[in-house]
């Protein structure tokens, strides 16, 4: 799917791929849980409603569903999932002021199993929201570390503002940053009108 409707994007991903870009984040985590700063037995609030507003680009929300391409798993149920998700959480209803409203990530697994989406896919806002003390359980003490976030960004610019562009302008996108589940949904139905497996 991801490939009929974008396939400049495409050419560009042989250059610089997706996991490439999330490299130093990627690296900073292992780094992390080497030093025992890990999420392995934290209930996940981070992707909770509790905690988590995560908005993604258009560039992310192609690479997560490239992601599930590759895994199969574009399908009736995920449209179900995704449409549940944004009702539930009100994500299709306009907030005054551009507030960020908070929803459960729809590929969080549950309390200590993490996210379905894998480290080569994820939002790199998720990528660089680590533990920041040993024996994390609740999430209380994490933070996202912006110096990386920021580095990361200003080696990469030119090359994903390039293709931010290219994927907003080919499937007439309205939005630059986007709820998950929201940005997930909008492409696959950008992709049903060209693509009616789906």
């Amino acid at each position: 799917m991801i490939e009929q409707l974008l396939p400049e994007f495409f050419k560009h991903s042989k250059d610089i791929s997706p996991r490439q870009r999330r490299e130093t984040l990627i690296e900073e985590m292992s780094s992390l849980d080497g030093k025992k700063l890990t999420c392995a037995k934290c209930v996940g609030n981070c992707c909770t409603f509790t905690s988590n507003s995560m908005r993604i680009t258009p560039l992310e929300a192609v690479e997560i569903l490239l992601f599930l391409e590759e895994s199969k798993s574009i399908n009736n149920e995920l449209i179900l999932k995704l449409e549940k998700n944004i009702t539930e959480f009100r994500l299709d209803k306009e907030t005054s002021f551009g507030i960020k409203k908070n929803y459960t990530c729809p590929f969080y697994l549950g309390s200590c199993q993490g996210c379905s989406i894998s480290r080569g896919s994820k939002p790199y806002g998720c990528l660089a929201f680590n533990a920041t003390e040993t024996g994390v359980l609740q999430g209380t003490t994490c933070k996202s570390n912006q110096t990386l976030l920021e580095s990361r960004e200003d080696f990469y610019n030119e090359h994903e503002k390039y293709l931010n562009h290219y994927i907003k302008n080919t499937l007439q996108l309205t939005w630059e940053k986007e709820s998950i589940p929201v940005a997930l949904l909008d492409i696959i139905k950008k992709g049903e009108l060209c693509s009616p497996q789906i």
